[in-house]
């Protein structure tokens, strides 16, 4: 599980409720990971809210 806040070495790209939680400069889709699963997104969602979809 990766914490929600971000750090200087990680990815600052957010959709909805999630971070990013790679390494910043990271190739392919953005990804959070925690004990329910996992969400991956590209750049064209990074701001974005599930809502607004």
């Amino acid at each position: 599980m990766h914490d929600p806040t971000p750090t200087d070495d990680r990815c600052p790209s957010v959709f909805d409720r999630w971070h990013c939680g790679l390494r910043q400069g990271h190739g392919g889709l953005h990804t959070w990971t925690d004990a329910h699963g996992r969400t991956t997104w590209n750049d064209t969602a990074h701001g974005r809210r599930l809502p607004d979809l």
